[in-house]
């Protein structure tokens, strides 16, 4: 619930933001994550879909694209945009779809904000089809919730809000174990 009243509130800046070319790193790799996805023609599903973006791409890739999103405000302006060619509101954690029904599962730049992260990779891989492909990306979360103290060089990184909590990033060790236990996590769906 603390994701999907976040992301209710302020649905109206991120597509603003979103839809600003040049605002945030994903215009600078667009064409790269197009890259990767490759030509396509089955069926996908962009998990999180938000205003739209990624969805757009996967169509111009060729996919048959559903934009899913637990926020009915972004999944309106999603279809506004004409980004798909179906649309559901719905959380990552219980997608309304029968088992193996997409060639393609994307859940871009969105586990990070959603609460029962295992229960949303589950949802993804059983509406995957046994041949299909899962794309999982998220932003790392020390340039998704902190901020640098000051403009020194030095300055220390202060997290903001993190769901992990800032005492399992202090150290590298604890880095790496968070990021090793979402590996295995993602693997394991």
């Amino acid at each position: 619930m603390k994701d999907h009243e976040h992301w209710s509130r302020h649905a109206a800046d991120w597509i603003a933001w979103a839809r600003t070319p040049g605002h945030d790193a994903f215009w600078a790799y667009r064409d790269a994550f197009a890259a990767f996805v490759g030509k396509g023609e089955g069926r996908a599903v962009d998990v999180g879909c938000g205003e739209g973006r990624v969805s757009r791409l996967l169509k111009e890739c060729g996919y048959q694209v559903t934009a899913v999103d637990p926020v009915a405000q972004l999944v309106e302006a999603a279809r506004e945009a004409q980004s798909a060619d179906q649309y559901r509101v719905a959380a990552a954690a219980d997608l309304p779809f029968a088992d193996e029904s997409f060639d393609l599962t994307v859940a871009y730049n969105m586990l990070m904000d959603v609460e029962d992260v295992p229960a949303a990779v589950r949802e993804a891989r059983r509406v995957l089809r046994p041949s299909g492909t899962l794309i999982v990306s998220i932003v790392h979360p020390f340039t998704d919730r902190g901020r640098f103290a000051n403009e020194a060089p030095d300055a220390p990184f202060v997290l903001e809000g993190s769901y992990f909590g800032r005492e399992r990033f202090e150290g590298t060790e604890e880095r790496r174990r968070a990021r090793d236990a979402f590996r295995r996590l993602v693997a394991a769906a």
